[in-house]
Protein backbone atom coordinates (compact mmCIF):
# COMPACT_ATOMS: atom_id res chain seq x y z
CA UNK A 1 0.00 0.00 0.00
CA UNK A 2 2.80 2.24 0.89
CA UNK A 3 4.19 1.52 -2.46
CA UNK A 4 1.40 2.64 -4.57
CA UNK A 5 0.81 5.93 -2.68
CA UNK A 6 4.48 6.12 -3.08
CA UNK A 7 4.26 5.71 -7.37
CA UNK A 8 0.93 8.15 -7.24
CA UNK A 9 2.82 10.67 -5.61
CA UNK A 10 5.66 10.19 -8.35
CA UNK A 11 3.16 10.78 -11.32
CA UNK A 12 1.39 13.44 -9.63
CA UNK A 13 4.76 15.36 -9.05
CA UNK A 14 6.09 14.22 -12.87
CA UNK A 15 3.06 15.26 -14.88
CA UNK A 16 2.54 18.51 -12.47
CA UNK A 17 6.14 19.27 -13.92
CA UNK A 18 4.73 19.22 -17.69
CA UNK A 19 1.39 19.88 -17.68
CA UNK A 20 -1.43 21.43 -15.06
CA UNK A 21 -3.53 18.68 -13.26
CA UNK A 22 -6.95 19.87 -13.16
CA UNK A 23 -8.55 16.57 -11.67
CA UNK A 24 -8.35 13.12 -11.72
CA UNK A 25 -11.00 11.19 -12.65
CA UNK A 26 -11.69 8.31 -10.71
CA UNK A 27 -14.16 6.53 -12.37
CA UNK A 28 -11.92 3.85 -14.03
CA UNK A 29 -9.69 1.24 -12.67
CA UNK A 30 -7.24 0.40 -15.64
CA UNK A 31 -4.09 3.04 -14.92
CA UNK A 32 -4.77 6.56 -13.66
CA UNK A 33 -6.77 9.27 -15.75
CA UNK A 34 -6.09 12.99 -15.36
CA UNK A 35 -7.71 15.84 -16.76
CA UNK A 36 -5.11 18.60 -17.62
CA UNK A 37 -4.16 22.25 -19.34
CA UNK A 38 -0.96 23.09 -21.38
CA UNK A 39 -0.66 25.78 -23.82
CA UNK A 40 -1.54 24.23 -27.23
CA UNK A 41 1.39 25.48 -28.94
CA UNK A 42 3.52 23.33 -25.91
CA UNK A 43 1.78 20.47 -26.26
CA UNK A 44 3.71 17.66 -27.98
CA UNK A 45 7.09 18.80 -26.61
CA UNK A 46 5.38 18.73 -22.80
CA UNK A 47 4.29 15.21 -23.74
CA UNK A 48 7.37 14.35 -25.30
CA UNK A 49 9.44 15.50 -22.10
CA UNK A 50 6.83 13.83 -19.89
CA UNK A 51 7.07 10.28 -21.45
CA UNK A 52 11.15 10.43 -21.15
CA UNK A 53 10.09 11.15 -17.29
CA UNK A 54 7.70 9.18 -16.62
CA UNK A 55 9.22 5.86 -18.97
CA UNK A 56 12.66 6.44 -16.26
CA UNK A 57 10.57 5.57 -13.81
CA UNK A 58 8.07 2.77 -15.29
CA UNK A 59 5.54 4.04 -16.29
CA UNK A 60 3.66 4.95 -19.53
CA UNK A 61 1.44 7.68 -20.70
CA UNK A 62 -1.00 8.29 -23.16
CA UNK A 63 -2.44 11.81 -24.61
CA UNK A 64 -6.27 11.86 -26.35
CA UNK A 65 -8.73 14.59 -25.78
CA UNK A 66 -12.70 14.01 -24.85
CA UNK A 67 -15.14 16.29 -24.91
CA UNK A 68 -12.53 19.20 -25.92
CA UNK A 69 -10.12 18.22 -22.69
CA UNK A 70 -6.96 17.04 -22.68
CA UNK A 71 -6.75 13.44 -20.49
CA UNK A 72 -3.52 11.63 -19.69
CA UNK A 73 -4.03 8.50 -18.88
CA UNK A 74 -0.85 6.64 -17.00
CA UNK A 75 0.30 2.94 -16.79
CA UNK A 76 2.26 0.91 -15.35
CA UNK A 77 5.28 -0.39 -17.85
CA UNK A 78 4.68 -3.96 -18.85
CA UNK A 79 7.75 -5.81 -18.03
CA UNK A 80 10.21 -6.46 -20.15
CA UNK A 81 9.93 -10.20 -22.15
CA UNK A 82 13.05 -12.29 -21.47
CA UNK A 83 15.01 -12.23 -25.29
CA UNK A 84 13.94 -15.16 -27.27
CA UNK A 85 17.15 -15.09 -29.28
CA UNK A 86 18.13 -18.75 -29.31
CA UNK A 87 14.38 -19.09 -30.30
CA UNK A 88 14.60 -16.76 -33.03
CA UNK A 89 17.55 -18.28 -34.56
CA UNK A 90 16.16 -21.82 -34.45
CA UNK A 91 13.12 -20.64 -35.96
CA UNK A 92 15.22 -19.08 -38.72
CA UNK A 93 17.42 -22.18 -39.37
CA UNK A 94 14.59 -24.21 -39.96
CA UNK A 95 12.79 -22.07 -41.48
CA UNK A 96 15.52 -21.50 -44.39
CA UNK A 97 14.96 -25.85 -44.23
CA UNK A 98 11.29 -25.55 -44.92
CA UNK A 99 11.50 -22.77 -47.68
CA UNK A 100 14.29 -24.52 -48.98
CA UNK A 101 12.07 -28.19 -49.07
CA UNK A 102 9.58 -25.58 -50.52
CA UNK A 103 11.38 -24.28 -53.89
CA UNK A 104 12.80 -28.15 -53.97
CA UNK A 105 9.16 -29.57 -54.14
CA UNK A 106 8.16 -27.25 -56.46
CA UNK A 107 10.99 -27.40 -58.88
CA UNK A 108 10.26 -31.35 -58.58
CA UNK A 109 6.92 -30.64 -59.90
CA UNK A 110 8.32 -28.64 -62.45
CA UNK A 111 10.57 -31.70 -63.74
CA UNK A 112 7.85 -34.11 -64.00
CA UNK A 113 6.61 -32.19 -66.20
CA UNK A 114 9.51 -30.25 -68.12
CA UNK A 115 11.48 -33.91 -68.67
CA UNK A 116 9.17 -34.95 -71.00
CA UNK A 117 9.41 -31.69 -73.12
CA UNK A 118 13.10 -32.86 -72.77
CA UNK A 119 13.78 -29.33 -70.66
CA UNK A 120 16.33 -30.18 -67.80
CA UNK A 121 15.76 -29.28 -64.12
CA UNK A 122 18.00 -29.07 -61.13
CA UNK A 123 15.45 -29.14 -58.28
CA UNK A 124 18.33 -28.54 -55.33
CA UNK A 125 19.90 -25.35 -57.09
CA UNK A 126 15.82 -24.11 -57.41
CA UNK A 127 15.33 -24.62 -53.70
CA UNK A 128 18.51 -22.48 -53.13
CA UNK A 129 17.14 -20.49 -55.34
CA UNK A 130 13.87 -19.98 -53.66
CA UNK A 131 15.31 -20.25 -49.75
CA UNK A 132 17.18 -16.97 -50.62
CA UNK A 133 14.64 -15.18 -52.65
CA UNK A 134 11.43 -15.77 -50.45
CA UNK A 135 13.38 -15.43 -46.55
CA UNK A 136 15.39 -12.09 -48.76
CA UNK A 137 11.72 -10.72 -49.29
CA UNK A 138 10.15 -11.47 -45.37
CA UNK A 139 13.85 -10.83 -44.08
CA UNK A 140 14.42 -7.45 -45.27
CA UNK A 141 10.68 -6.39 -44.52
CA UNK A 142 11.45 -6.90 -41.22
CA UNK A 143 14.71 -5.27 -40.87
CA UNK A 144 12.87 -2.08 -42.58
CA UNK A 145 10.90 -2.60 -39.83
CA UNK A 146 13.94 -2.21 -37.56
CA UNK A 147 15.57 0.58 -39.46
CA UNK A 148 12.73 2.21 -38.45
CA UNK A 149 12.60 1.34 -34.96
CA UNK A 150 16.25 2.30 -34.26
CA UNK A 151 15.74 5.45 -35.76
CA UNK A 152 13.45 6.74 -33.61
CA UNK A 153 14.66 4.85 -30.68
CA UNK A 154 12.54 1.97 -29.91
CA UNK A 155 13.44 -0.82 -28.94
CA UNK A 156 12.04 -4.23 -30.66
CA UNK A 157 12.84 -7.90 -30.85
CA UNK A 158 14.83 -9.90 -33.01
CA UNK A 159 12.87 -10.94 -35.72
CA UNK A 160 11.16 -14.27 -35.82
CA UNK A 161 10.61 -16.43 -38.82
CA UNK A 162 7.54 -19.31 -38.78
CA UNK A 163 7.85 -22.32 -41.22
CA UNK A 164 5.30 -23.03 -42.95
CA UNK A 165 3.96 -26.37 -45.21
CA UNK A 166 6.30 -27.86 -48.48
CA UNK A 167 4.27 -25.44 -50.88
CA UNK A 168 5.39 -22.27 -49.69
CA UNK A 169 7.67 -22.80 -46.91
CA UNK A 170 7.08 -20.01 -44.32
CA UNK A 171 4.44 -18.05 -43.10
CA UNK A 172 6.81 -14.63 -42.88
CA UNK A 173 7.83 -13.15 -39.79
CA UNK A 174 7.28 -10.95 -36.84
CA UNK A 175 9.14 -8.50 -34.49
CA UNK A 176 7.95 -7.23 -31.33
CA UNK A 177 8.04 -4.06 -29.58
CA UNK A 178 9.24 -3.36 -26.54
CA UNK A 179 8.85 0.33 -26.53
CA UNK A 180 5.38 1.70 -27.93
CA UNK A 181 5.37 4.53 -30.50
CA UNK A 182 4.99 8.43 -29.18
CA UNK A 183 4.01 10.22 -31.77
CA UNK A 184 2.30 9.27 -35.07
CA UNK A 185 5.08 10.34 -37.12
CA UNK A 186 6.90 7.43 -35.71
CA UNK A 187 4.16 5.00 -36.24
CA UNK A 188 3.81 5.68 -39.88
CA UNK A 189 7.51 5.24 -40.52
CA UNK A 190 6.96 1.80 -38.48
CA UNK A 191 4.12 0.65 -40.50
CA UNK A 192 5.22 1.65 -44.13
CA UNK A 193 8.77 0.72 -44.11
CA UNK A 194 8.25 -3.18 -44.45
CA UNK A 195 5.80 -3.02 -47.17
CA UNK A 196 7.83 -0.68 -49.56
CA UNK A 197 10.45 -3.02 -49.15
CA UNK A 198 8.59 -6.00 -49.68
CA UNK A 199 6.97 -4.18 -52.81
CA UNK A 200 10.56 -3.24 -54.30
CA UNK A 201 12.37 -6.59 -53.68
CA UNK A 202 9.20 -8.68 -54.40
CA UNK A 203 9.26 -7.02 -57.97
CA UNK A 204 13.00 -7.51 -58.72
CA UNK A 205 13.01 -11.05 -57.90
CA UNK A 206 9.54 -11.39 -59.63
CA UNK A 207 11.33 -10.36 -63.18
CA UNK A 208 14.08 -12.38 -62.24
CA UNK A 209 12.56 -15.24 -61.54
CA UNK A 210 10.30 -15.16 -64.62
CA UNK A 211 13.63 -15.36 -67.11
CA UNK A 212 13.90 -18.43 -66.02
CA UNK A 213 10.64 -19.46 -66.44
CA UNK A 214 9.48 -22.31 -68.93
CA UNK A 215 6.82 -21.76 -72.13
CA UNK A 216 5.45 -24.52 -72.85
CA UNK A 217 2.66 -25.63 -75.58
CA UNK A 218 -1.11 -24.52 -74.51
CA UNK A 219 -2.44 -27.97 -75.39
CA UNK A 220 0.10 -29.76 -73.57
CA UNK A 221 -0.52 -27.86 -70.66
CA UNK A 222 -4.58 -28.24 -71.02
CA UNK A 223 -3.91 -31.61 -70.59
CA UNK A 224 -1.65 -31.62 -67.57
CA UNK A 225 -4.25 -29.75 -65.98
CA UNK A 226 -6.59 -32.23 -66.44
CA UNK A 227 -4.68 -34.93 -65.34
CA UNK A 228 -3.79 -32.78 -61.89
CA UNK A 229 0.03 -32.04 -62.80
CA UNK A 230 -0.58 -28.24 -63.44
CA UNK A 231 -2.61 -25.38 -61.75
CA UNK A 232 -3.72 -22.11 -62.29
CA UNK A 233 -2.01 -19.27 -60.22
CA UNK A 234 -3.84 -16.27 -60.06
CA UNK A 235 -1.79 -13.27 -60.76
CA UNK A 236 -1.44 -10.13 -59.00
CA UNK A 237 -1.27 -6.80 -61.29
CA UNK A 238 2.13 -6.25 -60.99
CA UNK A 239 3.03 -10.10 -61.28
CA UNK A 240 1.75 -10.04 -64.56
CA UNK A 241 2.90 -6.54 -65.86
CA UNK A 242 6.53 -7.66 -64.46
CA UNK A 243 6.53 -11.36 -65.92
CA UNK A 244 5.10 -10.34 -69.42
CA UNK A 245 7.80 -7.49 -69.77
CA UNK A 246 10.32 -9.95 -68.79
CA UNK A 247 8.95 -13.30 -70.53
CA UNK A 248 6.41 -11.88 -72.96
CA UNK A 249 4.11 -15.29 -74.01
CA UNK A 250 3.21 -15.78 -77.30
CA UNK A 251 0.01 -17.17 -78.56
CA UNK A 252 -0.49 -20.89 -78.26
CA UNK A 253 2.27 -21.11 -75.20
CA UNK A 254 1.41 -21.08 -71.10
CA UNK A 255 3.78 -20.20 -68.99
CA UNK A 256 5.50 -22.51 -66.12
CA UNK A 257 6.89 -20.03 -63.03
CA UNK A 258 9.83 -20.73 -61.73
CA UNK A 259 10.74 -21.18 -58.01
CA UNK A 260 12.17 -17.78 -57.76
CA UNK A 261 9.34 -16.06 -59.88
CA UNK A 262 6.74 -18.10 -57.14
CA UNK A 263 8.98 -16.42 -54.27
CA UNK A 264 8.03 -12.72 -56.10
CA UNK A 265 4.15 -13.71 -56.30
CA UNK A 266 4.34 -14.57 -52.59
CA UNK A 267 6.18 -11.50 -51.68
CA UNK A 268 3.49 -9.75 -53.27
CA UNK A 269 1.03 -11.66 -51.40
CA UNK A 270 2.99 -10.76 -48.19
CA UNK A 271 2.65 -7.11 -48.75
CA UNK A 272 -0.68 -6.94 -49.72
CA UNK A 273 -1.72 -8.47 -46.56
CA UNK A 274 0.15 -6.15 -44.79
CA UNK A 275 -1.22 -3.26 -46.07
CA UNK A 276 -4.85 -4.27 -45.16
CA UNK A 277 -5.85 -1.24 -43.28
CA UNK A 278 -6.30 -3.00 -39.55
CA UNK A 279 -4.41 -2.98 -36.61
CA UNK A 280 -1.78 -4.34 -35.52
CA UNK A 281 -1.36 -5.24 -39.14
CA UNK A 282 1.24 -2.66 -41.24
CA UNK A 283 -1.67 -1.08 -42.87
CA UNK A 284 -3.47 -0.72 -39.85
CA UNK A 285 -0.24 1.42 -38.36
CA UNK A 286 -0.44 3.70 -41.50
CA UNK A 287 -4.48 4.19 -41.46
CA UNK A 288 -4.06 5.52 -37.91
CA UNK A 289 -1.19 7.37 -37.97
CA UNK A 290 -3.24 9.15 -41.07
CA UNK A 291 -6.88 9.12 -39.97
CA UNK A 292 -6.62 7.89 -36.13
CA UNK A 293 -10.22 6.56 -35.27
CA UNK A 294 -11.66 8.02 -38.60
CA UNK A 295 -13.54 6.25 -41.07
CA UNK A 296 -12.58 2.86 -38.36
CA UNK A 297 -15.87 1.12 -39.97
CA UNK A 298 -15.02 1.52 -43.41
CA UNK A 299 -11.64 0.86 -43.16
CA UNK A 300 -12.75 -2.17 -41.48
CA UNK A 301 -15.48 -3.49 -43.77
CA UNK A 302 -13.01 -3.35 -46.19
CA UNK A 303 -10.07 -5.42 -44.78
CA UNK A 304 -12.57 -8.31 -44.17
CA UNK A 305 -14.11 -7.90 -47.33
CA UNK A 306 -10.78 -7.87 -49.24
CA UNK A 307 -9.46 -10.50 -46.85
CA UNK A 308 -12.42 -12.95 -48.12
CA UNK A 309 -11.07 -12.91 -51.33
CA UNK A 310 -7.34 -13.92 -50.64
CA UNK A 311 -8.62 -16.97 -47.98
CA UNK A 312 -11.37 -17.88 -45.40
CA UNK A 313 -8.61 -18.41 -42.81
CA UNK A 314 -6.94 -14.52 -43.30
CA UNK A 315 -10.47 -13.49 -42.61
CA UNK A 316 -11.02 -15.26 -39.64
CA UNK A 317 -7.48 -14.02 -38.29
CA UNK A 318 -8.84 -10.70 -39.30
CA UNK A 319 -12.02 -11.04 -37.06
CA UNK A 320 -9.53 -12.31 -34.28
CA UNK A 321 -7.31 -8.92 -34.76
CA UNK A 322 -10.32 -7.19 -34.12
CA UNK A 323 -11.04 -8.26 -30.63
CA UNK A 324 -7.25 -7.74 -29.79
CA UNK A 325 -6.35 -4.38 -27.59
CA UNK A 326 -4.42 -1.49 -30.11
CA UNK A 327 -2.60 1.21 -28.54
CA UNK A 328 -1.43 2.86 -31.80
CA UNK A 329 0.65 5.87 -30.55
CA UNK A 330 1.16 7.43 -26.93
CA UNK A 331 0.42 10.47 -28.51
CA UNK A 332 -3.38 10.64 -30.29
CA UNK A 333 -2.99 14.22 -30.74
CA UNK A 334 -0.01 14.23 -33.13
CA UNK A 335 -0.31 14.80 -36.74
CA UNK A 336 1.95 12.65 -39.27
CA UNK A 337 3.69 15.28 -41.49
CA UNK A 338 2.52 16.14 -44.65
CA UNK A 339 5.67 14.40 -46.66
CA UNK A 340 4.37 11.19 -44.70
CA UNK A 341 0.67 12.27 -45.51
CA UNK A 342 2.06 12.44 -49.19
CA UNK A 343 4.20 8.64 -49.16
CA UNK A 344 0.48 7.43 -47.91
CA UNK A 345 -1.09 7.63 -51.07
CA UNK A 346 1.40 4.95 -52.10
CA UNK A 347 -0.61 2.72 -49.93
CA UNK A 348 -3.66 1.42 -52.10
CA UNK A 349 -1.33 1.91 -55.03
CA UNK A 350 0.98 -0.97 -53.58
CA UNK A 351 -2.42 -2.56 -52.17
CA UNK A 352 -4.09 -2.68 -55.83
CA UNK A 353 -1.03 -3.52 -57.36
CA UNK A 354 0.31 -6.79 -55.10
CA UNK A 355 -3.39 -8.26 -54.19
CA UNK A 356 -4.18 -11.59 -55.33
CA UNK A 357 -7.76 -13.00 -55.22
CA UNK A 358 -7.02 -16.77 -54.33
CA UNK A 359 -10.73 -17.44 -53.53
CA UNK A 360 -12.77 -17.61 -56.40
CA UNK A 361 -15.03 -14.80 -57.05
Amino acid sequence: MESESLGLSLIYYILNKHFVILRRDFSTDRGLKFYVFTEKKDIHKKFRDLYKDLAMEGFIPVLSRENHELIIKVYRKKKKKKKRTKLSLLLFFVTLLTTFYAGFFVSQRNSEVLSKLGVNVNPWMDGLLYMVSIMSVIGLHELGHTLACKAHNIKASLPMFIPGPPWFGTFGALISLEDPPVEKDQLFDLGISGPIVSFILSAVITYFGSTLSYLIPKETAQALMQQGKLSILMEPYLFDLIFNLALPIPPGKIAIIHPVALAGWIGMLITALNLLPIPPLDGGHIKHAVFGEKYKTLFTALSLILSFFISILMLLLLIFLLFQPYLGCLNNLSKPSNKRKAVSFLVPVMLILCFVPLTPI
